[in-house]
């Protein structure tokens, strides 16, 4: 099962220059989701909220940047790296 959020007000904290608001909004809304396994940042703009997302859910946190570059470094140089 896959299941979404929209935080339209995280990215208006974040064109403000509020980073520490844009996590905290995202790592406070994500607290919802209490039965799933992984939890997605898939936009590049909210990567900086991984740690905090983490702290707060205890949940594995992916992020659209890291896992694209991991993939192209797969890609580029073979999967031992």
């Amino acid at each position: 099962v896959i299941e979404t959020l929209l935080i339209e007000e995280a990215m208006d904290r974040l064109k403000s220059g509020d980073v520490s608001g844009h996590d905290a909004l995202i790592a406070a809304r994500v607290r919802e989701f209490t039965d799933v396994d992984v939890i997605v940042l898939a936009q590049a703009s909210m990567a900086s909220a991984k740690h905090l997302v983490y702290e707060t859910t205890g949940k594995k946190v992916l992020t659209s940047p890291e896992s694209c570059i991991n993939k192209a470094v797969k890609m580029l140089f073979g999967e031992n790296k």
